[in-house]
């Protein structure tokens, strides 16, 4: 009778110390669960606001690809505009017979319009030089954005991973009690 007692006392004390262990685990789990819910949320948060950053990110460069094209046209024009003066010099010297004073004004007057189209020439050709950079800055923060995204991802496998294996020993120990 004696043993029977004392079995079913070690019995008592065993079922007690299971249930503290499944009541540590499930806490454990639920820990865990709630960490991955929190995970998921933050994942999603950034994947939002990568998405926000990205759709910014094509609508400047849409704009500064536009301001870039419209630099490049208007520096063809001040080109052609350029190359037309220049033309004009050569006709006015050559083909009429204008007395000195008036072919000088005129000569120095297209040589001013000249140079001002080759200053607006450098002054456009910087500016093109200037979006191209920010064109390649853009880019680089693209890059990082998409290496965040790949970090959080990353993160979440990991975290997946430790409540499969979290759950696969709760499981286990549920099995051997």
């Amino acid at each position: 009778m004696e043993d029977k007692l004392k079995e079913e006392a070690k019995a008592k004390e065993m079922l007690f110390s299971t249930r503290e262990k499944s009541d540590m685990l499930q806490q454990q789990l639920e820990d865990v669960n709630q960490t991955l819910t929190e995970m998921k949320g933050r994942y999603e948060k950034k994947c939002k606001e990568h998405d926000i950053v990205q759709r910014e990110l094509k609508e400047k460069t849409k704009a500064l690809m536009y301001e870039e094209h419209q630099a490049k046209l208007n520096l063809n024009e001040l080109e052609n505009a350029l190359r037309a003066r220049s033309d004009s010099i050569v006709q006015l010297k050559n083909g009429l017979m204008l007395n000195d004073v008036k072919i000088k004004d005129l000569t120095e007057m297209l040589q001013n319009a000249s140079e001002s189209a080759e200053q607006n020439k450098q002054n456009l050709t910087g500016r093109v030089s200037e979006i191209t950079n920010a064109n390649k800055l853009l880019e680089d923060e693209i890059k990082q954005e998409r290496s965040r995204g790949a970090l959080l991802e990353t993160d979440l496998v990991n975290v997946e991973s430790r409540l499969r294996s979290s759950l696969a020993q709760l499981s286990a120990q549920e099995r051997t009690c």
